[in-house]
């Protein structure tokens, strides 16, 4: 594998990881918030997004180096909403998949594509 290849991959798996951590721990604060006042199912939607798009941007800013980070952004964001689906599915003992999950699956794509944009715009 070429080096270009391999610091391609790692960037990627680096940002991820990132990106996860920073969801499940936001997720997680949020739940507790949750717990103590009475939030409609709106907001926690629209939290969780909110969430989401700022967490895949850390992950893409702090990680994405060169080109291409429209391409890496994509990446990141479809791999971090593959990981947190399966990391939260499992820790609810619960997994189903919806229409809901694909649309999270392309918003979230979609958030890291802009968020690879904008790094290479910042960065440039």
């Amino acid at each position: 594998m070429h080096h270009e290849q391999k610091a391609f991959i790692l960037q990627i798996i680096k940002a991820i990881a990132l990106t996860c951590i920073a969801i499940m721990v936001a997720v997680l604060l949020f739940a507790v918030i949750v717990k103590l006042f009475v939030v409609n199912e709106i907001t926690i939607t629209i939290v969780n997004y909110c969430i989401k798009a700022a967490a895949i941007f850390l992950g893409v800013f702090f990680f994405i180096r060169d080109d291409k980070g429209w391409l890496k952004g994509l990446i990141i964001g479809f791999g971090a909403a593959i990981i947190t689906y399966f990391i939260f599915a499992i820790i609810s003992s619960t997994i189903r998949f919806a229409w809901m999950n694909l649309l999270d699956l392309v918003i979230c794509a979609v958030f890291g594509l802009v968020s690879g944009l904008i790094t290479q715009m910042l960065k440039n």
